[in-house]
């Protein structure tokens, strides 16, 4: 299997080399499909691989794994003596072959006696696969050299390509979240479900993508797997499970009430069980989340009966187990704008009046499955065309030119609609077409003069949309500023500020402080269950976490930012945003088939040319044609930059430069890069595009004196340094040799020390927000029932910010973190 490649050369390789190889995981998670593959691998290459498996019954029947074992190599056991068995196998075997046993913890004792006695006797290597928590050491204990294979669960963007395998065409994001969410990045299951859901009617193939038909893709299909998978189970532990689905997570006090410890920590083991929350405050809830699906009951609503009124499954209350954030993120929202987008379209089926048609609109539009209702809801609402005062009027109208444009792909139909309006609405033109201006940047249609020389002071949020993304996209942070002053004053632009007050902190040049922003803003978004907002405040988040040089919280803003669902369709470009700049990583990572499906799902959302890095599809193309040949790399780079300028998308042409040459260094590129950066000088880039003239010029006194001008607490560290490394490595080939020397001093001094030490816990803690930093401070002295009652606050807030400060500092502890925000 495609998905598990790395995993089977690593153990056929370790095979070869004459260890013995153990492959753990949980049911269903591809266990048996890596020991095929690793055995059909060794098999091709010369090697004499003896096949045998446990099961239920062979569990009961002394012998009966060695029976298979002698069947393959053509001896039968005539005795059931311990010692005879040993002898008449070991004269069989050899140090050349290879024992292959799936499902060992399934075996019977007696012959795992006599094939761990053969294993030391005559050093056959075996590679057998066995459940996490039922291991059998004490039948067949470990032989050194061994290598131990975790198996692991599915990230977001691998999952997708599995399912595109198993399905034989893309999915849709909406319906893949779905799926992820009630699996938890399980192999089997994921499988499963969505081939069980094809065959249901609950998948529906558009010619393009696989879409979710409904909201739920459960099915009776699956109860059987399910029922067999807890046959394994002891019956105490099986009842524990299904309480635990049943009622949602409940506390250890509460679950050792009923059960013993010594039940809890089997299932705990065997990954039927999984944890919510950290120690201090620890929930057990059922594992995967698809056993709740199987007892029809919502985890959601019964964790909410487990605590004090909070957020039930906020993603920053789970701990580190494999699957579960972001499992349990893609299902808080998943579940919650099903039910709000139903209440919504009640309200307005009963009063289909302009509001009620926003409130819906507010939650349907980007929901693939609300496609039907989102047209009927535009077409049956009585909204005049003389829109008068009322701002649900003019926010109506604007949502149908987005919707005309974006959704139904009808641009001449929204541009004749936008041209109706302005004629019957002349004194709202500057609305009208601020509104359309920002959707145009977004699009990739470019930047509106009209709407950047317009003078007179945006009145409402219509015209400062326009003017804030116009403003952004060519880079005049001074206006951007302006714009959010104004955005204070209105009444509806909290979007506006959340999404773009951290945009501009990052091009100014303070990204630690912008991806700490972002991410309080995304906190907020999260308890609205906004999902546009909570999207676009990922990619910032993602995009300040690139900048810094972090590409694991970069990956990990992503993943939940697709993972949450498509945003409306004035922002969709955030969303294929995301997966292009995964499909980038993993081009670079030589993920062919990863990257060419992240691709294909970009490529619905992108234009060719966008406002900011990675909204557009033209970087990652020349990426991926050119990036073995320098020359014709830079100059495609060079010409998507030019082409970046003639939209004036002045911050994607910096960008787009400045990442082309930390990949390939090249003095077409380099003269792009200056060009773009003198139309817009963003303090973000300011060193970057010192040390790049510097370096063209050849001036190696200049480099060495920038050196020294570096401060060790620049955001941009990394950046250099990948930027310096890239000319580095272009410069000592060219046979530059004293340039080549002073990019290498810089290398190994002002930018190494840099990224060795300097202020590197600081800005991890940069990344809190206001109360997590409050909490933190309080947490290394009081307990959480003590911070909840000084702060007037659950205790279950507490923890939820606790284990969010932890996993953002990377510390282990409260004692840590505390000692963390009291330094000076």
């Amino acid at each position: 299997m495609i998905v598990f490649g790395e995993v089977v050369h690593e153990a056929a390789a370790a095979a070869r080399a004459g260890r013995n190889v153990r492959i753990s995981g949980k049911r269903l998670s591809g266990r048996t499909t890596v020991l095929r593959s690793v055995t059909e691998s060794l098999t091709s290459s010369g090697m004499n691989v003896v096949q045998a498996s446990g099961d239920r019954v062979s569990a009961q029947q002394p012998g009966y794994a060695l029976e298979q074992v002698g069947a393959n190599l053509s001896f039968t056991p005539r005795t059931r003596e311990l010692s005879s068995l040993v002898d008449a196998f070991a004269s069989a075997v050899s140090p050349r072959d290879i024992l292959a046993i799936d499902d060992l913890h399934l075996c019977d004792p007696l012959s795992l006696h006599v094939i761990s006695a053969v294993r030391k006797r005559v050093g056959l290597r075996v590679i057998h696969t066995e459940v996490a928590g039922r291991g059998r050491e004490v039948d067949f204990p470990p032989v050194w050299p061994e290598m131990l294979v975790t198996m692991p669960d599915l990230d977001l963007p691998t999952s997708a390509v599995l399912l595109q395998s198993v399905l034989g065409a893309p999915i849709d994001p909406r319906a893949h979240a779905q799926i992820y969410g009630k699996v938890g990045g399980i192999v089997g299951l994921t499988v499963a479900l969505a081939e069980s859901a094809k065959f249901a009617g609950l998948l529906e193939f558009d010619g393009t993508l696989w879409r979710a038909r409904g909201r739920r893709l459960w099915n009776s299909h699956l109860s059987a797997l399910l029922d067999g998978l807890l046959a394994e189970l002891t019956s105490d532990e099986r009842e524990l499970v299904r309480w635990l689905a049943e009622d949602g997570p409940a506390p250890v006090a509460r679950i050792v009430e009923r059960f013993s410890e010594a039940t809890l920590r089997r299932v705990f083991e065997q990954q039927f069980a999984a944890p919510l929350g950290e120690p201090s405050g620890l929930l057990i809830q059922a594992w995967p989340p698809l056993l709740s699906s199987r007892y029809q009951t919502s985890l959601t609503s019964a964790a909410a009966d487990a605590g004090d009124g909070e957020p039930p499954m906020s993603f920053a209350l789970l701990g580190s187990w494999p699957g579960n954030e972001l499992a349990a993120l893609a299902k808080t929202f998943a579940e919650h704008e099903d039910r709000a987008a139903r209440e919504a379209f009640q309200a307005w089926a009963t009063a289909p009046t302009i509001a009620n048609a926003l409130s819906y609109l507010a939650v349907g539009l980007g929901l693939s499955t609300e496609t039907e209702r989102v047209r009927l809801v535009f077409n049956q609402t009585s909204a005049s065309p003389r829109l008068g005062d009322s701002v649900d009027h003019i926010g109506f109208a604007v949502r149908r030119i987005q919707w005309l444009r974006l959704g139904e792909q009808d641009p001449d139909a929204s541009a004749a609609f936008l041209s109706q309006l302005i004629a019957l609405n002349p004194r709202l033109e500057s609305a009208l077409r601020g509104a359309d201006a920002a959707l145009e940047v977004l699009d990739g249609s470019g930047v509106s003069d009209a709407v950047l020389m317009e003078a007179e002071r945006p009145s409402n949020e219509f015209v400062l949309a326009g003017r804030l993304a116009s403003s952004l996209a060519v880079g005049d942070l001074e206006a951007v500023r302006s714009g959010l002053e104004i955005a204070q004053g209105l009444s509806d632009s909290g979007f506006l500020v959340g999404y773009i007050e951290p945009a501009r902190l990052m091009l100014a040049g303070q990204a630690r402080e912008s991806v700490r922003l972002a991410l309080e803003y995304r906190e907020k978004a999260h308890a609205r269950y906004d999902r546009s907002e909570y999207c676009a405040l990922s990619y910032v988040a993602a995009m300040g976490e690139q900048y810094l040089g972090d590409s694991v919280r970069m990956h990990q803003h992503l993943a939940e930012g697709t993972v949450v669902g498509e945003p409306s369709s004035a922002l969709s470009s955030f969303y294929g945003a995301m997966f292009n700049l995964e499909a980038g990583a993993a081009h670079f990572n030589g993920q062919t088939q990863l990257r060419d499906s992240l691709r294909q799902e970009a490529a619905t959302r992108l234009p060719p040319i966008g406002p900011f890095l990675g909204m557009g599809m033209e970087f990652l193309d020349s990426v991926i044609r050119f990036a073995d040949h320098p020359v014709e790399f830079g100059r495609a780079v060079a010409e998507v930059v030019e082409r970046s300028l003639a939209l004036r998308y002045v911050v994607g042409a910096i960008q787009t430069a400045v990442t082309g040459l930390t990949i390939h260094w090249n003095p077409e590129l380099v003269a792009a890069f200056l060009r773009a950066y003198r139309m817009a000088p963003l303090p973000a880039y300011e060193n970057a595009a010192s040390a790049a003239a510097l370096i063209a010029a050849n001036d190696v006194d200049g480099v060495r004196a920038w050196g020294k001008t570096l401060s060790s607490a620049g955001d941009d560290m990394d950046l250099l340094a990948r930027l310096v490394g890239s000319a580095y490595r272009s410069t000592r080939q060219a046979g530059e040799q004293e340039l080549a020397e002073a990019l290498q001093d810089l290398l190994f001094g002002a930018l190494s020390a840099a990224a060795d030490a300097p202020d590197h816990q600081q800005g991890l803690a940069a990344r809190l927000s206001a109360r997590e930093r409050e909490i933190g401070l309080l947490a290394g002295e009081l307990s959480n029932p003590e911070i909840a009652e000084r702060l007037g606050i659950s205790r279950r807030t507490v923890e939820n910010h606790i284990a969010n400060s932890l996993k953002k500092t990377k510390l282990t502890n409260r004692r840590d973190l505390s000692a963390l925000l009291t330094q000076p």
